[in-house]
C-alpha cells in the first residue's frame, strides 16, 4: 500500500510542478508579448523566394529560442506576439549557409515594437560534385549517454528484406535462423515500435520483426544499461525500431518494389503532405516470402533400453504480410502538438515439413511424418500523443496513450506413414489449433524540469494493462467414426492479465566535463493466470524498486568515459506459467510453472568512447547478476521421456567486454567494425540429484564497409562470425555469413536500382548437442539462405528536408546532441 501511495505522489508531483513551473523559469520579468517582426528571404544568386526556411528569435539574455516561424511561398514571413526584448535572428534552410542577424531591439524605443528586415539573402553551400565525399552524411554509428544509435537509413545490404534483415548487421544484435534475437549472448531483448510496446511486439515479436520492411526504418537504437525513467523489461536491454519520419515540406513520398531468386516479392510506400500546421502521413510495405529449409537429427535414449532414433526434415516456411501505418500531427501553436497514430499489421504464414525417421531398438521401424502448420495473425495500434513546450524550451510535457488488440489462428496437421511394408500400419493423424487474442493498454506521461545551465529532472507515470486468452486444442482421430474427438487431456484454454503500475523520478547534470544521473523508478504488478479447464487459478502480485546512476567524464566532442548502474527485470510469461501439458511426440513434452518468479538483473557498465577526424571508437565492459534466473530446465526419465519446463535457477553470472569502431577513411570509404566476447556462469541446486554449475563463453564479431563508387554508385560488404558456445547440456556450433549489395542513383537521385546477395558463401545455418545420462542429441538445421534481390525505388516530391525542428542533432564528432527520448 505504502507503493501504491508513492506512485500517487510520483503522478501528483508531475502534475504540480507542470502548474507551479509552467511559466517562466528564468526568474526574470514577463514582458508584454505584442512584437512583430516580418521580412522576406531570399536566394542571394537568382534573387529567387526560399519557401519554408526556418526563422528563430533566440533571446539574447537566456539564449533560447522564443518564437519563430516559417517563410511562406514567396519568401515572406510575419511573426507576431513576441515578447518585448533584445534577439539575435537566425534564419536557415538545408542547402544554404545560415544567416544571424544581431541585435533585433523589440521596444517602444528606438525601432520600435514592430520591425521590417526587409530583403534577406542566404548564400548556397558549394557542393563538389566532382568529388565523392561521405564525411557529411550522418555517421554510420552515434553513442550518446544512454543509447548506441546505428543509421540504416542508406544500407543498402537490407534493401528489400525486412527488419530482420536489418538488425543482422547491428553489433552486439545477434539473430538466428529461426528469427530470435539476443544482445550480448542474452535473447531477453524488450523490443519497441518508435519507442512504444503494442500487442505487435508482444508474444511472436519475430512475426512484427518479418513484417516490417527494411526500407521503412530509419535507425536501430539499443540501450542496454537504459536509466530509471525507461521501462525496466529486457535483462539485455532494449532495442527500438525507429520508423522513418517524412521531414520534407509539401506532397512527397517515395515506392519501391522487389523480387528475389528464391521467388519472394516486396514493396513498400511513403506519402506524406507537410505545412506549417499539419503533417499527414501514410506508410505501407507487403512482402510474401518463401524459404525452404532441411536438417538432421540423431538421437540416442538409453534407458532402459537403448533406442536409437535418426531424423531427416525437409520443407518450407514462409507466407504473405501486410504492414499499414498512418497518421496526422496538428500543431496547435510554437509550443504544442497532437497526433493520431494507426497501425496495422497483418500475417499469413504457412509452415510444411516432412520428417522422414529411423527408430532402432529390438526392431527397426522406418516412417515419416507430414506436418501443416499454418497461422494467420492480426494486430492494431492506436497512439494518441500530446507534446507541450514552455517558455523554455527545455521544460516538456508529454502524454502518450496507447491501445492495441491483436488476434491470431493456428491449426496443425500431422500425419505419418510407413516407409517399408513390414512395417504397415494404417497412417495416424492429428489435429491442432489454436486461438489467441492480446489486449494492451499502456498510458504515460512525461515532464521534464530544466535547473540551471544543463540539469534536468524528470518525472513519470505509466500504466499497463495487458491481457492475453489462449484456447489451444489437439484432437485424436477415431477410427470407429472416421472422425477427429477433441482430446482433453492435451487440450488447454488459458488466461494470463498483467497490471503494471510505475513511477520514477530522474535528476541529470553537467558541470564542465563531469556529467552525473541519479534516478528511482518503483512499481507495483500484479500476474493473474487462469487455466479454464481444470478451473486453476494463480495470482502473484509483487513490488519493485528500480534505481540507476552514472556518472561521465569528458570533453564531449574528444572523448568520454563512463560508468552506470541500473536494475533490471525479467518477468514470466504466459507461456512460462502455463501449466498444461504438451507432448510433442512418444519421447518429448513441455510444460509450463506457475510458480515461477521474476528474475531480478543488476547491470554495471564501463565505457569509453573517443572521436578524431570522422573516426569513433567505443570501448565497453559490462557485468549482469541475476538472481532467480528464468531457465528452461531439460531432464529425461527413466521411461526415456524429455520433459522441458522452466525453473528458478539461484544464481547467473554474465560479463564481456565489446568494442565497435566506426567512421570514414578518406573520401570514399565507410567502416564499422565490431566485436562482443561474454561469459556466463549458472548455478542452480535442488532441481536435481545434482547441483547445477555451467560456464560458457562465446564471441561475435562483424564488419560493414561502404564504398562509394562514384557520386550515384554505391557498394557494401559485411561479415558475420559467432562462435562455438558451450549450454547448459550440450554446444551450440559456430556459424558466420556475408553479405554484398550495390545501389546505383539515377535521375539526380530520385530513382534508384540496388542489387543484393546474401550469405554470399552459403554458410548460415544451425546446430547443436545436447546430453546427460539419459539421451544424446545432435542437430543441424540450414535453411535458404543465399538468395539474390533486386529493387527498384523511386522519390517523388520534394526532397529538402524543412522539418518543424528534429527531434535529434548530431555534431561533426558524431556526438549526440538531445536525445530522442523513448516514450
Amino acid at each position: 500500500m505504502n507503493t501504491r501511495r508513492l506512485l500517487f505522489n510520483l503522478f501528483g508531483l508531475i502534475i504540480l510542478t507542470t502548474i507551479v513551473f509552467g511559466q517562466r523559469t528564468e526568474g526574470m520579468r514577463q514582458m508584454p508579448s505584442i512584437g512583430v517582426l516580418q521580412g522576406t528571404v531570399l536566394d542571394s544568386s537568382n534573387k529567387r523566394p526560399i519557401e519554408y526556411a526556418s526563422v528563430s528569435l533566440i533571446h539574447q539574455r537566456t539564449e533560447e529560442i522564443t518564437t519563430g516561424g516559417l517563410t511562406g511561398k514567396k519568401g515572406d514571413f510575419y511573426i507576431k506576439e513576441i515578447p518585448l526584448g533584445r534577439y539575435n535572428v537566425v534564419i536557415e534552410f538545408i542547402g544554404y549557409k545560415p544567416s544571424k542577424i544581431i541585435p533585433i531591439a523589440l521596444s517602444p524605443r528606438g525601432e520600435g515594437i514592430e520591425q521590417n528586415l526587409g530583403n534577406i539573402y542566404l548564400v548556397a553551400t558549394s557542393l563538389e560534385m566532382d568529388q565523392v565525399d561521405v564525411e557529411g552524411e550522418r555517421p554510420m554509428f552515434t553513442q550518446t549517454v544512454e543509447k548506441k544509435i546505428f543509421n540504416v537509413e542508406q544500407n543498402t545490404l537490407s534493401t528489400g528484406g525486412s527488419a530482420l534483415d536489418v538488425l543482422r548487421q547491428i553489433p552486439g544484435v545477434d539473430v538466428d535462423i529461426d528469427g530470435n534475437i539476443s544482445v550480448r549472448g542474452n535473447s531477453n531483448v524488450n523490443i519497441l515500435l518508435d519507442g512504444k510496446p503494442s500487442s505487435m511486439t508482444s508474444g511472436d515479436s519475430e512475426m512484427l520483426l518479418e513484417n516490417i520492411p527494411a526500407d521503412n526504418i530509419q535507425d536501430i537504437e539499443v540501450l542496454t544499461n537504459p536509466s530509471a525513467k525507461y521501462d525496466p523489461d529486457g535483462m539485455a536491454g532494449i532495442i527500438n525500431i525507429v520508423l522513418k519520419e517524412n521531414k520534407f515540406a509539401g506532397l512527397n513520398g517515395n515506392i519501391n518494389a522487389g523480387i528475389s531468386s528464391n521467388s519472394s516479392t516486396n514493396g513498400s510506400g511513403q506519402i506524406n503532405f507537410r505545412n506549417e500546421k499539419v503533417n499527414i502521413f501514410v506508410n505501407s510495405g507487403f512482402r510474401k516470402n518463401i524459404r525452404g529449409a532441411s536438417g538432421e537429427t540423431h538421437k540416442e535414449i538409453f534407458s532402459p533400453d537403448t533406442v536409437i532414433l535418426d531424423q531427416s526434415v525437409s520443407g518450407d516456411r514462409g507466407g504473405e504480410s501486410l504492414l499499414l501505418k498512418s497518421g496526422i500531427e496538428y500543431y496547435i501553436d510554437r509550443k504544442s502538438s497532437i497526433g493520431f497514430t494507426a497501425s496495422m499489421n497483418k500475417r499469413i504464414h504457412d509452415h510444411n515439413r516432412r520428417v522422414d525417421t529411423i527408430e532402432q531398438d529390438s526392431v527397426i521401424t522406418e516412417y515419416y511424418r507430414l506436418s501443416d502448420h499454418s497461422n494467420d495473425r492480426a494486430a492494431l495500434d492506436y497512439t494518441l500523443t500530446y507534446d507541450r513546450k514552455f517558455s523554455n524550451p527545455k521544460q516538456t510535457l508529454s502524454v502518450v496513450t496507447n491501445f492495441s488488440n491483436g488476434s491470431s489462428t493456428s491449426n496443425d496437421n500431422q500425419l505419418s506413414y510407413p516407409i517399408i511394408e513390414y512395417d504397415s500400419f494404417d497412417p495416424i493423424p492429428e489435429k491442432s489449433s489454436q486461438k489467441r487474442k492480446d489486449t494492451d493498454l499502456n498510458i504515460q506521461a512525461d515532464y521534464v524540469h530544466p535547473f540551471g545551465e544543463k540539469g534536468k529532472i524528470e518525472a513519470g507515470y505509466k500504466g499497463i494493462i495487458d491481457e492475453m486468452d489462449t484456447d489451444y486444442k489437439t484432437y485424436g482421430y477415431d477410427e470407429t467414426t472416421e472422425s477427429f474427438i477433441l482430446d482433453t487431456a492435451r487440450s488447454n484454454h488459458f488466461i494470463f492479465e498483467e497490471n503494471i503500475q510505475s513511477g520514477y523520478l530522474q535528476m541529470n547534470n553537467q558541470s564542465g566535463n563531469i556529467g552525473y544521473q541519479l534516478g528511482i523508478r518503483a512499481e507495483t504488478a500484479t500476474n493473474l493466470s487462469q487455466l479454464l479447464d481444470t478451473d486453476q487459478n494463480f495470482e502473484n502480485p509483487y513490488t519493485s524498486y528500480f534505481p540507476s546512476a552514472s556518472l561521465s567524464f569528458g570533453p564531449p566532442k574528444l572523448f568520454q568515459i563512463q560508468a552506470s548502474y541500473s536494475r533490471r527485470i525479467r518477468r514470466p510469461s504466459s507461456r512460462h506459467l502455463n501449466p498444461s501439458i504438451q507432448q510433442f511426440d512418444q519421447t518429448s513434452m513441455r510444460t509450463g510453472n506457475p510458480f515461477l518468479k521474476p528474475e531480478y538483473i543488476d547491470v554495471s557498465e564501463l565505457n569509453f568512447s573517443w572521436y578524431k577526424n570522422g573516426l569513433s571508437l567505443s570501448l565497453g565492459a559490462y557485468y549482469r547478476n541475476v538472481t532467480d534466473k528464468i531457465s528452461r530446465h531439460k531432464y529425461s526419465t527413466e521411461e526415456g521421456m524429455t520433459i522441458v519446463t522452466y525453473e528458478n535457477y539461484d544464481n547467473k553470472q554474465s560479463y564481456g567486454t565489446e568494442f565497435i569502431l566506426s567512421g570514414s577513411l578518406g573520401k570514399k570509404l565507410r567502416l564499422m567494425a565490431s566485436g562482443n566476447v561474454y561469459t556466463d556462469e549458472t548455478k542452480a541446486s535442488g532441481l536435481t540429484d545434482n547441483d547445477i554449475v555451467h560456464t560458457s563463453t562465446g564471441f561475435n564479431s562483424r564488419i560493414t564497409t561502404t564504398w562509394m563508387i562514384s557520386p550515384a554508385t554505391e557498394m557494401m560488404f559485411m561479415g558475420f562470425y559467432r562462435s562455438p558456445r558451450d549450454l547448459p547440456y550440450g554446444e551450440m556450433k559456430s556459424m558466420s555469413f556475408s553479405s554484398i549489395s550495390f545501389k546505383q542513383k539515377f535521375a539526380k537521385d530520385r530513382f534508384s536500382v540496388s542489387l543484393r546477395l546474401n550469405d554470399i558463401f552459403n554458410t548460415m545455418g544451425f546446430g547443436y548437442k545436447t546430453f546427460d545420462e539419459f539421451y544424446f542429441q545432435e542437430s543441424e538445421r540450414k535453411f535458404d539462405s543465399q538468395i539474390a534481390s533486386l529493387t527498384l525505388e523511386y522519390h517523388f516530391g520534394s526532397m529538402e528536408d524543412k522539418s518543424r525542428g528534429n527531434k535529434r542533432k548530431t555534431d561533426s564528432n558524431g556526438n549526440g546532441g538531445d536525445d530522442y527520448d523513448i516514450e
